[in-house]
């Protein structure tokens, strides 16, 4: 929500609920830019998103199935379940790749 804005009530009158981030990281074992994935989504979620996030991580090598189902070929890779739509974020990736990827600010904490 952007300074100024009021909060959005669904049809009963409450207010409604902030857009849930359901989230699948792809890993490969403890490879080091699988285990910089994690760091970083993990600090960013906290951050950014509080308790409105579930993360799910996967280890490719012990659960290549999934990895299969969801069409992964390279890992890391940050699924996000949007409104019914994958979205993929594929490889190495940063703090500002992360937040463009789910619409959020950094200077606000919130969605753009």
């Amino acid at each position: 929500m952007k300074p100024g804005e009021k909060p959005s009530k669904n049809t009963r009158g409450k207010l409604a609920e902030p857009p849930r981030y359901d989230l699948k990281l792809y890993v490969a074992g403890n490879e080091s830019n699988s285990l910089k994935a994690i760091e970083i989504i993990r600090e960013t979620c906290q951050k950014y998103l509080g308790r409105n996030y579930h993360l799910e991580i996967i280890d490719v090598f012990e659960n290549y199935q999934a990895a299969l189902g969801d069409r992964i070929l390279v890992a890391p890779t940050l699924v996000w379940n949007k409104k019914g739509t994958p979205a993929f974020l594929i490889g190495s990736f940063d703090r500002p790749k992360l937040l463009v990827f789910l619409g959020l600010s950094e200077t606000t904490g919130g969605e753009k």
